[in-house]
């Protein structure tokens, strides 16, 4: 049986004093598979996704096995991170329009992977970023290659930030609350761009959210987070529509519901 693309074993981090922050993480996630990770703020879905990038903050520790295709992804700090982040594994992190750089221009930022990783002439690698552009569909590629992200909406702005994830093709995928501040329309958009690049790529998409509902229409597997703890895990369906752990239950009994009309 062949390892599967991402397998973490035992994770476990902490903070400076010893404050345990994620409690014995375990999952595994194939190529072309979207797994979902869902819980309230707090539950440790960004730390486990900043530990999966060799990005925890300063001071903390981590514990655990992580693997990408049957290696060990290095430790913290390591400059072999280089190597990886980016390259095999990118990040669409939450907000993007912190994440991005405002003192550049869009087209800038996407093309400065490929000029570091891929060593591509910074010319060649600014017609790629308005192809990528495109490819995100972010409408007058080429004129808005030329932003700066202030100058973007919300939408263009985390399609942009999927293109700087996206452009060195990594194998894996974490997405961040990527719909977060998008309206329904957009984050429909977003969640059915990135599922295409999930089938077309044959990469393994990772996405958290606070929102099931996004979990549901997006992937396929799901994980509930709670305290650091995993809550329960299963296909996404089954656990939405007959969640087995209280918490879960909780979870989705506190979402809002559409009303009907008075009377009805």
């Amino acid at each position: 049986m062949s390892a599967p693309l991402l397998a973490v074993e035992d994770l476990q981090v902490a903070a400076p004093g010893g404050q345990a922050i994620l409690h014995g993480i375990s999952l595994r996630l194939e190529r072309g598979e979207t797994l979902g990770v869902v819980g309230e703020s707090g539950s440790g879905k960004t730390m486990m996704a900043l530990a999966l990038m060799g990005l925890l903050p300063d001071g903390m520790t981590a514990q655990g096995r992580l693997l990408l295709d049957g290696a060990a992804l290095p430790a913290p700090g390591s400059d072999d991170w280089d190597a990886i982040r980016g390259r095999r594994i990118g990040m669409v992190f939450q907000e993007p329009l912190t994440a991005l750089n405002p003192a550049m221009t869009v087209g800038d930022q996407i093309a400065e992977g490929l000029v570091w990783h891929r060593d591509m002439p910074w010319d060649q690698a600014r017609r790629e970023a308005v192809r990528l552009m495109d490819r995100v569909r972010i409408e007058q590629a080429e004129e808005r290659a030329g932003r700066y992200p202030h100058q973007l909406s919300g939408g263009q702005r985390q399609r942009a930030c999927i293109a700087i994830a996206l452009a060195l093709r990594p194998a894996l995928l974490i997405a961040d609350e990527p719909t977060t501040a998008l309206d329904v329309t957009v984050q429909r958009e977003v969640l059915d761009l990135l599922a295409q690049f999930v089938a077309e790529e044959r990469m393994a998409l990772m996405i958290v959210s606070h929102n099931p509902g996004v979990l549901a229409y997006a992937s396929g597997r799901i994980m509930v987070m709670r305290r650091g703890h995993v809550a329960e895990t299963g296909a996404t369906r089954d656990v939405l529509t007959r969640p087995a752990h209280p918490y879960t239950q909780a979870l989705l009994a506190a979402m809002p519901r559409r009303r009907g009309k008075a009377g009805a």
